[in-house]
């Protein structure tokens, strides 16, 4: 392992600063679950009140009958060691959020990974990050199962656009190309099918058909109906149903400065590749696409949320119709 040196702040403030390298700062942030505000929180959710040093406390969480015990904190969860071996390199008194930008950039460097990063070697930073950070080694073995790679290489290039306002020599947004795939679009359109949003007017409905009065953002607020004798309340909204805490993840990911038709769609394709539902749609598996889609969207065949939900047969038709739609094609399964 290749240790870099003391490191002097205008070096490692430069390379901070790097588009590449702060959207990839913001994957590590997303997949710790610190993206929002997150520097001063510690392992389990915990949050400290003090950025004059490490919290260096050992907590403790049970997870599935597990213990898990860590002394993670911040925006990367870094282990007081981690932190240790980093302080020392960037002379860093405090644990301030850009002590800690700088602690994470000057890991990332001396394990190899950020000649990966600046050549938007998503795949091949991550590989190498496995090695020091327990989360990525994780989601990559299949214990963390909320994300994928491919999901957060989507985040990844969407946050480098952010950063560097799309200028040329980037890579292609994961998101937009998608979206120019049948499969995908009538995917899209099977889930706006099922959840009430097929009309012209889709994106704009809220829950119980409400139309929401801008696009401009999400609305926010719940809106409440009675059902079968109680009183249900929803922040549901646009065509796939956001919920207002799950549309400021998304609009975050993806970058998004608005709730438009466009930008609901791109996060419905965050979330399909979050929940592996492409990768069942390339390989022509519809079935098991609405079975990994279906713990999203409630009005989905075999949905766990004991709300109605349409026969299978019906959304399948609804799919390869659109499917030979986008395709071009007159003869529907």
């Amino acid at each position: 392992l290749y240790i870099a040196p003391t490191l002097t702040e205008p070096y490692i403030a430069q390379e901070r600063n790097k588009p590449s390298i702060r959207a990839f700062l913001d994957v590590i942030a997303c997949l710790e679950g610190t993206y929002d505000s997150g520097y001063n929180i510690q392992f389990g959710g915990k949050r400290f009140s003090s950025y004059a040093s490490h919290p260096r406390s050992r907590l403790c969480v049970v997870a599935k009958g597990k213990e898990y015990c860590s002394t993670a904190a911040g925006r990367y969860q870094l282990e007081d060691y981690d932190w240790d071996t980093a302080r020392k390199k960037i002379k860093a008194e405090q644990f301030t959020p850009l002590q800690q930008d700088y602690a994470m950039v000057y890991l990332l460097r001396a394990h190899g990974v950020l000649q990966f990063i600046k050549k938007y070697q998503f795949y091949d930073a991550m590989y190498q990050l496995r090695h020091i950070k327990k989360s990525v080694s994780d989601l990559i073995s299949g214990t963390i199962r909320r994300f994928t790679l491919e999901g957060l290489y989507a985040t990844f290039v969407a946050r480098c656009h952010h950063y560097t306002r799309n200028q040329d020599g980037l890579p292609a947004d994961v998101l937009d190309g998608y979206l120019k795939q049948p499969y995908v679009r009538a995917f899209l359109d099977t889930i706006a099918f099922a959840e009430g949003t097929y009309t012209r007017d889709g994106y704009r409905v809220c829950f119980t058909g409400k139309m929401c009065d801008t696009l401009a953002h999400h609305p926010g607020k719940p809106v409440c109906a009675k059902s079968q004798g109680r009183m249900l309340c929803s922040t549901a909204a646009g065509r796939y149903q956001f919920l207002k805490d799950s549309w400021n993840i998304f609009q975050w990911r993806i970058a998004a400065s608005d709730f438009t038709e466009y930008q609901q769609d791109r996060a419905a394709v965050q979330l399909l590749l979050d929940r592996s539902v492409i990768d069942a749609l390339r390989n022509d598996d519809f079935a098991l696409a609405v079975s990994r889609a279906n713990g999203t969207w409630a009005s989905l065949p075999g949905a766990p949320h004991n709300q109605p939900t349409h026969a299978f047969k019906r959304i399948e038709n609804v799919f390869y119709n659109r499917l030979a739609y986008y395709n071009g094609k007159n003869n529907y399964k």
